[in-house]
């Protein structure tokens, strides 16, 4: 019916044109009709309906009168009644982690935590299934990476010829064996690096544990293993993953990407979502990364730079002022304040927008002082300096964040380790995580996973925040934080972010009403239609009723 619509419109356009002027047929326009449709614009914030032509929005509110409009427009539309369904903006992950490893064992446990027996059990069945040679990986916790006799030598009397790497599964952490540390290219005559150290023996030997930047490069190079069509499949992979869940925009900051001119061509042949991939640099013994060599990102795609600043309340790396609860550590700031405002100066000059990881409240006022000591407000304000995580945030460094122009970026899925963050945290957990304050400071906020990649997971948190339900947001916020708020941290939210006119066509529509279903049916939702720029990447378009 559509065809037929747009050749009836042509042969009525053609017949009436002259013998001497060429008539440009008419746009055919896509109007959503009749549905339930939150815009993420505060001062219009519901619809009954949207029109789209080619790759943008061209009206949006009640069904009347985007018809009108669309009429208006064009005698060529292509009408789908929504029957009340909920339409979003697409759905903008602010802090995506993914990345392709090369082929190796993962291990599997029964817990995020395991036990070292367990540990030692799994790892001796995979060596024993699994040839010589073969890579051995695993995520473990706290029973692992704080006992100090699990180290190099332990792994090495299970296997010296499999090499073998675990991780914390909050990605701070490593501890490897032998043929691993070889592969990595650390032997005991090498320097521990800027933010990264590697453990050592009383005499000095490598033992196997990789601190902070030590353990990101030994991923970088293993992940650099990786064949450039194992790199496209898992785009390929990830995608109806990402749309069914209505996300068309992602923001990867992978430490395991290749250099972010490759991974973002690589992510725009292999898949139609908007990727924007975030610099990592690798550190050396005596550089913060100042020398890595950046090439232009895509067009219309504003570059930006990660740095970890400190580690997670998990293995209570997260730079404290105070002691972590029942402990006298206070974490550890991985670079002085010189080099983060040298950090600084370095991304502005390459026309970068600075990101930093900062979780504990010492190491955000490294970054806030820093900032301070560059110029202040004045020079970074129209920077948009983003904060990731900040779950230690006073109210007194919202209050700076707001005068400086920082971004926060916030991941509920951390909000959800209420046990952790209270045994860590106390008495301080329930200033913990803010985010309701955010707002309420006049601080932008945006969301990203940094984890479970399901946004509507993600919202059930925030908007409970078990951890301190009065920094709970409502739902409309958490949406529009997701959005309009993800899009001003990438500088994008003039074109995306918001369903408004002139906006670019990136929506999703709902199998259910997630203002309004119970908590525990959040992460039930999906997506039945994604849409990016106009275009139909998930899903199906619903019953068509053309317009002449």
């Amino acid at each position: 019916m559509r065809r037929l619509s747009v050749v009836l419109g042509i042969l009525v356009l053609s017949g009436c044109a002259s013998s001497t002027v060429q008539q440009v047929p008419a746009k055919e326009i896509l109007v959503l009709t009749d549905g339930k449709i939150f815009t993420s614009d505060r001062a219009n914030l519901w619809a009954e309906a949207i029109a789209i032509e080619a790759d943008r929005i061209v009206a949006v509110g009640s069904s009347q009168a985007v018809m009108a409009e669309a009429n208006r427009r064009s005698p060529l539309l292509e009408v789908h009644p929504l029957g009340g369904r909920v339409v979003v903006p697409g759905f903008n992950d602010a802090h995506y982690h993914g990345g392709t490893y090369p082929q190796h064992v993962a291990l599997k446990f029964s817990e995020q935590d395991p036990a070292i027996d367990e540990v030692v059990a799994k790892l001796r069945e995979a060596v024993t299934a699994n040839p010589a040679g073969t890579w051995i990986l695993g995520d473990v916790g706290g029973r692992v990476l704080n006992d100090s006799t699990f180290d190099r030598a332990r792994l090495d009397a299970i296997s010296a010829t499999h090499p073998i790497s675990l991780t914390s599964w909050a990605g701070h952490g490593t501890v490897a064996n032998s043929p691993a540390l070889t592969a990595f290219g650390y032997d005991d005559g090498t320097a521990d690096l800027m933010g990264g150290i590697l453990g050592r023996t009383a005499d000095g030997k490598l033992n196997g544990r990789l601190d902070e930047y030590a353990g990101y490069r030994a991923a970088r190079i293993f992940a650099g293993l990786v064949p450039e069509a194992d790199r496209v499949a898992r785009y390929q992979a990830v995608t109806p993953i990402l749309a069914a869940r209505g996300i068309t925009s992602v923001q990867n900051m992978s430490n395991v990407n290749p250099a972010p001119e490759a991974a973002a061509t690589i992510a725009a042949s292999a898949s139609p979502l908007r990727w924007r991939v975030i610099r990592f640099p690798m550190t050396s013994a005596t550089s913060f990364g100042a020398g890595e060599e950046i090439a232009a990102p895509l067009p219309g795609v504003r570059p930006g730079v990660k740095w970890i600043l400190d580690g997670t309340p998990v293995e209570r790396g997260a730079a404290m002022t105070v002691p972590y609860a029942g402990v006298s550590t206070t974490g550890t700031l991985n670079f002085s304040r010189q080099t983060i405002a040298a950090m600084l100066e370095d991304a502005d000059g390459r026309g970068e927008q600075p990101m930093f990881h900062a979780v504990g409240d010492a190491a955000i006022d490294a970054m806030l002082d820093a900032m301070d000591a560059t110029g202040g407000a004045a020079r970074w304000k129209p920077k948009r300096v983003r904060l990731e995580h900040g779950d230690m945030a006073t109210a007194a460094q919202l209050v700076r964040m707001r005068d400086l122009g920082v971004v926060y970026v916030q991941n509920p899925s951390h909000i959800s380790l209420v046990e952790m963050m209270r045994e860590r945290y106390a008495p301080r957990a329930d200033v913990a995580q803010p985010v309701k304050s955010i707002l309420a400071a006049g601080v932008p906020l945006a969301i990203g996973s940094d984890g479970p990649t399901n946004p509507f997971l993600n919202i059930m948190f925030v908007t409970l925040h078990p951890v301190t339900p009065t920094e709970a947001l409502t739902r409309e916020e958490a949406v529009i934080a997701y959005t309009l708020g993800s899009a001003y941290a990438e500088f994008a939210e003039n074109e995306k972010g918001t369903l408004t006119p002139g906006k670019l066509a990136d929506l999703a529509v709902l199998d259910a009403d997630p203002f309004t279903v119970p908590p525990d049916q959040l992460p039930k939702i999906r997506s039945v239609l994604t849409m990016v720029g106009g275009k139909v990447v998930y899903g199906e378009l619903f019953g068509v009723a053309t317009n002449q």
